[in-house]
């Protein structure tokens, strides 16, 4: 009790003090422009000012100090030209080794910098700043096609869309209440989902479906008062551990025999004994694309400082490198798994990450269960399971659950529209018990080993996991189903957020850094105030002539 109770009475006997020694760094402590002007421009006005001020003072000293005659020489016309050309130089190289410091004399990855400097333009067009907004990262997306399908299916109304235009690594994607900031260059899965096309699944005795030209919703279809919601964050949907045994709803369903070739660089064996081609990112490759990721993340840092650098993640999973087979499968867990330690890593920053299996709508079944749902409920709703309890952690026992909820989601919309007045009469009936077969005997186990190995991790200090969804990303808006409610859980959860212990350690080291500084410049005001007070009588008596001299009334070369 007495030791606090000294360091508050310290605290407030030095507050004016430290107040007063504190003032300028808020003109320094953030790297964004501050009334007007950029840090290095602030700091070279700040070096001038200062500069200028020791001059007067020197000056001042030396001319009416009590041997001001044998001094006279110290100011003559050479040194008075050598101290106004280093007023000059001093700053404009304090300018420039800040920009140094800051941006680079050059950069590594100029198209990065270009997109990221064009998206903080059109911040400033709009007369936002990043600073003032929630910062969400999209990740998956290949490029700037599939980023501005997702985007738009979001529903958002965004001032900022797609910024800039042509390719790049990054996109922009901003409204009044946030920004997103889709990386489609700067990722492993983005770069991963560029290597194979989408794959189309077909079975014996079923042709591959094509790809339609009509969108999801063809026909509509009235659900009854009664239905059930997509998903319901009050109590979760049962875990279907195995496949339903026949006679459930009086039905009985037949999986699919189905086996996907998918044409990459590299191959294996897989269940069947058959070569399965898979897509997978040289060694080389996957450095160079952290590095770029990683350069993007301390630009993120740099530019949000003090606040928190992002306020949560969206992770895109192409729903056709699941289904490309289990080697596939394996190759994207580590790409996701990749970036998001990495996002963590930079960062130093817990926040929710909601997982988006997008593509879905390239799935015949899928569309068929999107069209008789309706069009206005699969636009708000969210598709599969979200985390009830978001600081829970992440390990893979509770992830798994998660899979398998969100899994089951097919299952229990699928028996749900069967059990309608019209249900068993449908003749697209086939195409569900198609995406539910698919579902049970393919997507389910690879998507659970999925989620478990790049989202689970068995520390408490693992990002927040805040649901698996399934939705329909495609370019058109017929095409697009179950992603604005995705959307807006991350606006729900922006402010979920945590500091690694890393990044507190960090802020303990820079506070005790900064009170050294503190406890320094009270001595140095001490001292100075101590110098004042020992100032010769011969410079107070010097000193008193320049009041008569100011006033026109004497001259400060005569003597007393």
């Amino acid at each position: 009790m007495l030791t606090q109770f000294l360091k508050d009475l310290f605290d407030r006997l030095t507050w004016p003090i430290r107040r007063v020694v504190s003032a300028p760094m808020t003109l320094f402590s953030a790297p964004r422009l501050k009334f007007g002007f950029s840090l290095p421009v602030r700091l070279a006005v700040f070096a001038f000012l200062f500069l200028l001020i020791c001059v007067i003072v020197g000056y001042c000293l030396f001319h009416f100090g009590p041997n001001r005659t044998e001094r006279e020489s110290v100011w003559d016309f050479k040194q008075f030209l050598v101290v106004s050309v280093l007023l000059i130089v001093i700053p404009l190289l304090v300018h420039r080794l800040t920009w140094m410091w800051l941006d680079g004399e050059t950069s590594r990855y100029p198209d990065i910098d270009a997109a990221w400097k064009a998206g903080l333009k059109a911040l400033k067009d709009q007369g936002q700043d990043l600073c003032d907004l929630p910062l969400f990262l999209v990740m998956g997306p290949a490029d700037a096609r599939q980023a501005q399908a997702m985007m738009q299916a979001s529903g958002r109304n965004f001032s900022i869309s797609g910024v800039p235009d042509a390719a790049a690594p990054l996109h922009w994607f901003c409204d009044s209440e946030a920004a997103f900031l889709v990386l489609t260059g700067t990722t492993r899965v983005a770069a991963l989902a560029t290597l194979t096309p989408n794959v189309t699944i077909a079975s014996p005795g079923r042709p591959a479906p094509a790809s339609p030209a009509k969108g999801l919703f063809t026909a509509t279809a009235e659900l009854p008062s009664d239905s059930m919601i997509v998903e319901s964050d009050m109590a979760p949907a049962p875990a279907p551990s195995a496949p339903a045994p026949a006679g459930r709803h009086n039905m009985t369903l037949q999986a699919d025999n189905d086996q996907w070739n998918e044409l990459s660089p590299t191959g294996s064996v897989n269940r069947a004994g058959q070569i399965e081609r898979i897509a997978a990112l040289p060694d080389a490759r996957a450095r160079d694309i952290d590095v770029r990721l990683g350069h993007v993340l301390h630009l993120i840092r740099a530019a949000r400082q003090p606040y928190c650098p992002i306020n949560g993640v969206l992770s895109a999973l192409p729903f056709h490198l699941i289904l490309a087979g289990d080697a596939q499968s394996v190759e994207l867990q580590k790409a996701v798994r990749a970036d998001l330690d990495l996002v963590q890593s930079t960062l130093q920053l817990r926040c929710p990450v909601s997982v988006l299996v997008g593509g879905m709508e390239t799935e015949s079944g899928f569309r068929v269960l999107a069209r008789r749902i309706g069009r206005e409920k699969v636009k708000s709703s969210r598709f599969g399971k979200g985390n009830d309890s978001l600081w829970t952690p992440a390990t893979p026992d509770n992830i798994e659950a998660i899979s398998r909820n969100a899994c089951g989601a097919f299952e229990d919309w699928v028996y749900h529209l069967f059990s309608a007045a019209d249900g068993l009469t449908r003749t697209d009936n086939g195409k569900l018990y198609s995406i539910l077969c698919l579902v049970r005997t393919q997507l389910q186990e690879r998507l659970t080993n999925l989620l478990c190995g790049a989202y689970g991790r068995d520390n408490e200090e693992a990002m927040l996991f805040s649901g698996c969804y399934f939705g329909a990303t495609g370019d058109q808006e017929d095409r697009q189903a179950f992603v604005k409610g995705v959307f807006d859980k991350l606006a729900e959860q922006e402010e979920q957020l945590s500091w690694m212990p890393e990044a507190l350690d960090e802020n303990e080291r820079y506070t005790r850094m900064a009170r050294i500084a503190n406890t320094l410049n009270l001595g140095l005001i001490v001292l100075l105030v101590l110098m004042g007070l020992s100032i010769p009588l011969g410079y107070r008596d010097n000193l008193q002539q320049l009041i008569p001299w100011a006033r026109g009334t004497g001259s400060p070369s005569e003597q007393p």
